[in-house]
C-alpha cells in the first residue's frame, strides 16, 4: 500500500508543489487515498479526514500538537481543537488501531 500511496503523490506532484499548502495538500491526497484502500471503522467513520487524521496522530501515534501541525500543514491550535471537539468515543477508537496485516 505504501508503494502505491506514494506513486499516487508522484502523479500527482505538479499539482501538490503549486498548491498554496503543499504540505496539506500531499496530506490530503495520501489520507483520501489511504481511505479508499482500507475501511475506516466506527465511531471514526463519521469524523471528517481532518479529524481523523489529527486523531490518529494524536491519540494513536503520540505526536504532540505541534509535530502534527507539521505534519498536517495546519496550525497547532487547530490540531488541539479537532482533537479535543471529537467525541471521546472516536478518540479511544483512534487509540485502539492497529495497523493491518
Amino acid at each position: 500500500m505504501v508503494r502505491c500511496a506514494l506513486g499516487e503523490l508522484a502523479v500527482r506532484w505538479p499539482d501538490i508543489v503549486s498548491h498554496s499548502n503543499p504540505v496539506a495538500r500531499a496530506r490530503t491526497l495520501l489520507s483520501a487515498y489511504i481511505r479508499t484502500q482500507r475501511p475506516v471503522p466506527p465511531p471514526l467513520s463519521d469524523c471528517p479526514p481532518l479529524q481523523y487524521d489529527a486523531l490518529v496522530l494524536n491519540c494513536l501515534l503520540d505526536c504532540s500538537s505541534t509535530a502534527a501541525a507539521e505534519v498536517m500543514g495546519q496550525d497547532p491550535s487547530k490540531i488541539r481543537y479537532l482533537v479535543c471537539s471529537a467525541p471521546s468515543q472516536s478518540r479511544t477508537a483512534a487509540r485502539r488501531l492497529r495497523p493491518s496485516r
